[in-house]
């Protein structure tokens, strides 16, 4: 079985960067966007563009609560799925401060 995380960033790169480490544990593939509005240096865009894990990465506006974060996470969603890849999808929009993810390891 095969997990695909779409994500969508508001803020908080530090915590994004230790969410995909933590998921990058159990070998899944990441969809992410990171809101256009928000400003990131050179070198966290480059991060994000040559990270492994990452199979697909965008940066559009997105107004939090409006259609276009909808917009967003289903054109995230179709390309997953597209993908053939995964066999279940997850969605985080991760605009919070706090990180909490529990990994079982079998």
């Amino acid at each position: 079985m095969r997990h695909a995380f779409i994500i969508l960033a508001y803020n908080e790169l530090e915590l994004l960067k230790k969410l995909i480490a933590r998921l990058v544990e159990i070998s899944c593939d990441l969809y992410l966007n990171i809101d256009g509005k928000m400003k990131i240096s050179e070198s966290d865009d480059l991060y994000f563009k040559k990270h492994s894990a990452i199979r697909y990465y965008q940066r559009n506006k997105v107004s939090w609560g409006g259609y276009s974060i909808l917009q967003t996470e289903m054109r995230l969603l179709a390309f997953a799925q597209n993908e053939g890849r995964a066999d279940y999808f997850h969605c985080i929009l991760l605009f919070f401060y706090y990180l909490c993810i529990e990994i079982q390891h079998q």
